[in-house]
């Protein structure tokens, strides 16, 4: 389509959801590049890609609720290998995470977006840590974060009301 997105980066944990966004897009008609984001340890899909088979995680991290997955499904796996050319993967460090955090809490974007203000869920911090990045190698595309639902706050005070949002201009398109 005229209007498709060229990257569409989203996270990974079991990789279920990954896998259906990836399959569902390109069923769709979509030309877009995935960029699929770890949590640091949690690699189970990249591991398995590569292998070509099931491969455990690293080391499951815990503090990402969604991501602390041990080891991918079988049927995420074959689509992400059947996909394979059109996914990238990339890691989102702790300390990657926690720079976005605070940049977020520090920003007077916050008090802009008042109500919009995307919850501070963990897997779905993960593959915006790597937005800039990617961004930046590809200048002037379009690309599109997606997140996960609620699991599980970074920060109980932040606490959002609603499930899911997009976070829009943060960065250049």
């Amino acid at each position: 389509p005229e209007d498709d997105v060229d990257h569409i980066v989203l996270t990974a944990g079991g990789g279920g959801c990954a896998a259906g966004t990836v399959k569902r897009a390109v069923e769709k008609g979509s030309r877009a590049r995935f960029h699929i984001v770890e949590a640091e340890g949690s690699n189970s899909l990249s591991k398995s890609v590569t292998a070509g088979e099931v491969t455990a995680a690293d080391a499951p991290n815990q503090r990402y609720k969604g991501s602390a997955v041990s080891e991918v499904g079988r049927y995420a796996l074959a689509i992400c290998l059947a996909y394979r050319d059109r996914i990238e993967f990339h890691t989102a460090s702790d300390a990657s995470v926690d720079d976005f955090i605070d940049h977020y809490e520090d920003s007077r974007l916050t008090a802009a977006l008042d109500n919009r203000v995307p919850p501070y869920e963990p897997t779905s911090i993960v593959p915006m840590t790597k937005l800039a990045d990617i961004a930046q190698r590809y200048p002037n595309k379009k690309i599109v974060v997606l997140g996960t639902g609620h699991n599980d706050d970074l920060r109980p005070p932040l606490r959002a009301k609603r499930t899911s949002r997009i976070a829009a201009g943060m960065f250049p398109k």
